[in-house]
């Protein structure tokens, strides 16, 4: 694909207002009410202050808002354009993307059905009633990955059958009537524990 470039000019831009007025007006203005002592008795006035000044607070953020919206229409035209040029790439990317999960998909199955193969022939040693809980105990989600080696899962599945069998073993030599039940009780969850 020929390399593209996203080419963007900006203008930095300067809001021109009367801040300082404001301000020092404003600081001046201010200070008159630090001085007012607010009674039971003049709470109304209070009240109507607290008015005065919330209504000039939102004044002025209405203002900012305003400012900021105008500020914003070039930004806001060029979002758009910018989600249009990303709609248009998302669809290859979308289609390609389908594909490579239908081979993932299929790269998996294929593997899980070599390690199914390979366990089921490995697996011929043991019972075959737990035959299929022992693949659950010894299987590993990352053997499918397309970076596990074909060795890593087959030592895994022989040093698993083989820990089995000797727990096996190690039930065997319990003394007494206890070979049968350990063997049963083992079974239920192939811990030795």
């Amino acid at each position: 694909m020929k390399e593209l470039q996203v080419v963007a000019q900006q203008t930095p831009g300067t809001i021109d207002w009367n801040f300082e007025e404001l301000k020092e007006r404003l600081s001046e203005e201010m200070k008159r009410y630090e001085k007012i002592v607010y009674t039971d008795e003049n709470i109304k006035e209070a009240k109507s202050d607290i008015a005065g000044l919330r209504k000039l607070q939102k004044e002025v953020n209405d203002r900012k808002i305003e400012i900021k919206k105008t500020w914003l229409l070039p930004y806001d035209a060029f979002e758009a354009q910018v989600n249009e040029l990303k709609a248009i790439i998302e669809k290859p990317i979308a289609m390609i993307d389908e594909k490579v999960k239908d081979y993932e998909a299929r790269r998996k199955k294929a593997t899980l059905e070599r390690i199914r193969t390979y366990f089921n022939e490995a697996a011929a040693k043991l019972p075959e009633t737990i035959r299929e809980k022992a693949f659950g105990k010894i299987y590993q989600d990352k053997w499918l990955n397309a970076t596990a080696k074909v060795s890593e899962w087959k030592s895994g599945i022989d040093s698993g059958i083989e820990s089995i069998l000797q727990d096996y073993q190690t039930i065997n030599t319990m003394p007494g009537d206890f070979v049968k039940e350990g063997v049963e009780k083992y079974e239920e969850s192939l811990m030795l524990n």
